[in-house]
């Protein structure tokens, strides 16, 4: 999951939003490419997650979470200029096979260079094509 302290960032949850248990919100949808895997997933509760401040009812809301989530990604793969399929999967952790599999179908499509990768290749691919 990533490091962002919401109400930090987003100012604190009233009542309501804190009300319910918590949910789990995929920051780039899947229909959209995202993708189970360690950081693109965070914790919010059910009444901030589907309500008017949460990321599927107010832009700026799933904006800031998406640009979170890039810089993390940014972050992780900063340490060499380009990374093979295996670092990828090492670094994403997916959750499962289905998400490891599909992981490497969008790699398979990502520009490359003798299979290996280039950061902002792999973060853009993991933002679903665009970065934020």
């Amino acid at each position: 999951m990533i490091n962002f302290d919401v109400q930090k960032e987003l100012g604190y949850y009233s009542d309501e939003e804190a009300a319910g248990p918590i949910e789990m919100h995929h920051i780039v949808y899947r229909s959209h490419g995202g993708v189970d895997h360690f950081y693109s997933k965070i914790a919010l509760p059910a009444g901030f997650h589907k309500g008017n401040r949460g990321p599927h009812l107010n832009k700026k809301t799933d904006k800031a979470l998406k640009e979170a989530m890039q810089k993390e990604l940014f972050a992780a793969f900063q340490e060499f200029a380009t990374y093979d399929i295996n670092a990828i999967l090492t670094i994403l952790q997916p959750e499962n096979k289905r998400s490891r599999e599909k992981i490497c179908r969008q790699m398979e499509k990502t520009k490359n260079i003798a299979g290996e990768y280039k950061a902002e290749d792999i973060v853009r691919t993991l933002m679903g094509g665009r970065l934020h």
